[in-house]
């Protein structure tokens, strides 16, 4: 029973001093594992903040690198559109031009053969008519002076007819002469009277006929300009529905290859930030197995090296403590060995003569208390070397029970050691992973708002070419159709650009 009770009592001095060290060395690992948490956060956090400040540092400059490039090639394709327009409306308004300007001349050269023909034809019919009127005038005249001239005739013959009777042939030719000469002047004067006449009435006719041509030439120039008008009128409303037909093309065509650059664009970002998110997760990989792995062998050997000494620290104070406890039951056993001899040797001390004086029962009894002494030396010679045999194997237990113990904890420590670091690794890689992902986000949102900038860009470079368009338009309804054409050139020039702008 003695030797159950020690044994139960080692044991469970034994259980209480291994949970005693198992809950020391758990909490030694639990805040050295702390502790290495701590610092293996710190550090990832450092090394992750000075990542995403040079991965932020070079978003920006190839964002910014982005945006230069894209407004240098927006302001030199616009250059280059403006100028291809420019060149294609030229041409254009060049050959509308000549072809107005050969339509227009035919038309004149038509119209005014026309009005030549006309005024021809009417001087034609208005000179035969005072032709006529001054014949059947000077028919007349001559039919008048004809007959005042022969009654003058009839009355000089008469007076000659007198005269010769009563004159001579002298005086007869003589008034012959006379009267010649006299008809002669008489002639003239009607024919001078009646050429100044003829004058008078030609310029009448001649005023009449260039006052009537003015007239005539003024309405024809008034028809002519009307039709102009309207001629242009209607060029630029086709020219203007062309141009809002070519400017809409224009349009679509551009949001088409601009949705169709952004999307490039934003595949190819994308692509290139997907890679450098790869090739980051790699060498974020690599340098935090590397730091892990040093890390962990350092705190590996840092805590073997601790395990190591609680461990020796333990046996050394547990062999202490078994050596106490194997002095004290060695005392135990001297003691135990030494009332025995003292008890075994007590009858030694009684001498023959004692025996002798003795009584029988004396006697009797002391050599029953020899057999009984031989009897107990015996049994507590085999109790004490069955003790100590059973100490010696309770000891030996003792000890590969430590050894069991020790090992299993430090399997216990490498095992959660272990867990902790794939923990902490798969901690990292999500909290990495989600550092990529909002960086992804806020890359998506960098090209957005690249999108939106863009489009307010264009349509900022739209509305100037709108609106000198329209203010071109309007200038040309309001000018006069003589000065027409500067504006009309540039309303020209402004329609071809959109055209070739949507053509491209």
């Amino acid at each position: 029973m003695t030797l159950m009770s020690l044994r139960e009592k080692y044991e469970k001095e034994t259980k209480a001093l291994v949970r005693a060290k198992m809950e020391e060395y758990e909490l030694e690992e639990a805040t050295a594992v702390k502790k290495t948490r701590d610092a293996l956060i710190e550090e990832r956090n450092r090394a992750l903040e000075e990542l995403q400040n040079s991965h932020n540092a070079a978003m920006e400059e190839s964002l910014s690198q982005l945006e230069l490039q894209l407004i240098t090639e927006t302001e030199r394709d616009k250059q280059d559109l403006t100028n291809q327009l420019q060149e294609e409306l030229s041409l254009r308004l060049k050959q509308i031009q000549d072809n107005n300007r050969s339509s227009l001349e035919r038309w004149e050269v038509e119209q005014r053969q026309k009005l030549e023909q006309e005024l021809y034809d009417h001087r034609e019919a208005a000179v035969a008519s005072v032709l006529k009127a001054q014949e059947e005038r000077t028919a007349v005249l001559k039919q008048e002076i004809h007959a005042s001239h022969c009654e003058k005739e009839e009355t000089e013959i008469q007076k000659l007819h007198k005269a010769l009777a009563f004159g001579a042939q002298a005086q007869l030719q003589q008034l012959r002469k006379l009267l010649e000469t006299e008809h002669e002047e008489k002639m003239n004067d009607i024919k001078t009277e009646a050429k100044l006449s003829l004058e008078k009435e030609t310029e009448k006719l001649k005023k009449m006929l260039t006052r009537s041509h003015r007239e005539q030439q003024e309405q024809l120039q008034r028809d002519l300009e009307k039709k102009n008008r309207v001629a242009i009128m209607e060029l630029h409303d086709t020219m203007q529905t062309s141009h809002r037909e070519s400017l809409q093309a224009l349009k679509d065509a551009a949001e088409q290859h601009r949705l169709k650059a952004l999307n490039a664009h934003r595949q190819d970002f994308k692509l290139e930030c997907r890679q450098e998110l790869e090739i980051l997760e790699q060498t974020l990989d690599q340098e935090m197995s590397t730091k892990l792995r040093q890390l962990e062998s350092d705190h590996t050997e840092e805590c073997e090296l601790k395990l190591e000494q609680m461990r020796a620290r333990a046996v050394n104070q547990h062999a202490r403590e078994l050596d106490a406890k194997r002095s004290r039951m060695i005392q135990c056993k001297n003691v135990l060995l030494a009332e025995a001899t003292a008890f075994l040797t007590f009858d030694n001390n009684f001498s023959d003569e004692d025996r002798s004086k003795a009584n029988p029962e004396d006697n009797s009894a002391a050599a029953h208390l020899l057999e009984l002494k031989k009897h107990l030396s015996k049994e507590l010679a085999q109790y004490v070397d069955v003790m100590v045999a059973e100490f010696d194997e309770l000891a030996e237990e003792q000890r590969i029970l430590v050894a069991k113990i020790t090992e299993s904890t430090q399997l216990y420590l490498s095992f959660k050691r272990q867990c902790g670091v794939l923990e902490a690794q798969s901690e990292e890689l999500t909290s990495g992973l989600e550092t990529l992902h909002d960086q992804l986000q806020k890359k998506d949102a960098v090209c957005k708002k690249l999108y939106q900038a863009n489009e307010a860009l264009l349509k900022r470079l739209q509305t100037p070419a709108l609106q000198a368009s329209v203010g071109s338009d309007k200038s040309d309804v309001l000018s006069p159709p003589v000065k027409r054409s500067p504006a009309l050139t540039k309303a020209l020039q402004t329609a071809s650009n959109r055209h070739k702008l949507g053509n491209d």
